[in-house]
């Protein structure tokens, strides 16, 4: 890996290939563009369905890098959508998604798992007790 001279930088970059190559294996995938684009879909959709604050704490544990990705185009007015479901939510992750077909429910599940290995504060039980009851489950690491 090059090193940029700069410490954080480094680190950061270091810390997301080390998600991205979780979510890789999670997912399965050969195309590490593809599980860039989906790990930044599942991103956007928690982002938008979480009240501003949430968010905010969400975004706490995850690689500086990855929180780029994260807030990239937030307009936290409108917020958070008012998606009541488990179909509407995954809609939501595939109107975020551009390298083709994909299965939300898995990229979501790989995020998740991902997450909750990766990060050791209670952030994801916050998440989930901020969602509607349909949408819970989704935030429930296997």
């Amino acid at each position: 890996m090059s090193s940029t001279g700069v410490r954080s930088l480094d680190s950061t970059v270091q810390k997301t290939i080390e998600w991205f190559n979780a979510m890789n294996e999670e997912l399965g995938w050969p195309d590490r563009e593809r599980t860039y684009a989906a790990t930044k879909a599942v991103l956007h959709a928690i982002r938008d369905r979480l009240p501003y604050g949430e968010a905010i704490q969400f975004s706490a544990p995850i690689p500086m890098l990855m929180k780029g990705m994260y807030f990239d185009q937030y307009e936290p007015e409108g917020k958070p959508l008012k998606i009541r479901n488990q179909e509407e939510f995954f809609q939501r992750i595939t109107e975020n998604f551009d390298q083709g077909p994909l299965d939300p429910e898995k990229a979501l599940r790989a995020f998740i798992k991902v997450y909750a290995d990766k990060t050791r504060g209670g952030e994801l039980e916050d998440v989930r007790k901020t969602m509607p009851d349909e949408l819970r489950p989704l935030f429930e690491p296997e």
